[in-house]
């Protein structure tokens, strides 16, 4: 959990966050996930989702996984002969909040699902914090993150610009309701977020 000077409260997607979570996709026209699509993504060890509230009600939320991973070290490597399910295993649970603070993982790669703040909570650095909070979270030397962003979203746009993402592509016709292509922008933190 981190808490900052705006009172804001930021921890782990729960069961108990879907509502509201349903209740700020609506109002911003999010591409719709059913309220199970939620509580799935709660339980997932490769889960990087978390919410941020304010006075006890949330004011936003994003929807991660950490998608790819590369060793760092010996630990984890064949010479120890663990399985392939229990390697897994190991590195999800370390990874996903162990004691330890140092890094893990070389390299490994995060998917932004959703990212999104409420309408009256917006110009906050809500949003901020809670990426800041997805790239903390995944213990790696060097992180890439991915995502994709309705290309007529300039608010989005502006804001992943303003945290060092690039374009990387473009998705042709990639979200529905309606018909529109996706940016595909990337973050590499192997340096400082501005």
């Amino acid at each position: 959990m981190i808490r900052n000077r705006s009172n804001l409260e930021i921890r782990a997607l729960r069961a108990e966050d879907v509502s509201e979570i349903k209740r700020i996709e609506i109002e911003s026209s999010l591409a719709p996930w059913s309220p199970d699509d939620y509580l799935e993504e709660a339980g997932r060890k490769d889960s990087l989702s978390f919410t941020a509230k304010i006075e006890g009600i949330v004011a936003g939320f994003i929807v991660a996984r950490l998608i790819t991973t590369q060793n760092y070290g010996p630990a984890l490597s064949d010479e120890f002969n663990l399985s392939n399910e229990l390697k897994s295993s190991v590195k999800n649970d370390i990874n996903t909040g162990g004691d330890n603070n140092s890094p893990i993982y070389d390299f490994c790669e995060i998917e932004i699902y959703n990212l999104c703040v409420a309408k009256d909570h917006r110009k906050r650095k809500i949003a901020r914090n809670l990426l800041e909070n997805v790239i903390e979270a995944a213990r790696c030397d060097e992180k890439h993150v991915w995502l994709e962003v309705r290309k007529s979203n300039s608010a989005a746009i502006s804001f992943y610009l303003s945290m060092n993402f690039v374009q990387r592509g473009i998705r042709k016709n990639f979200y529905r309701d309606p018909i529109e292509d996706a940016l595909i922008m990337e973050l590499r933190t192997n340096r400082e977020l501005p």
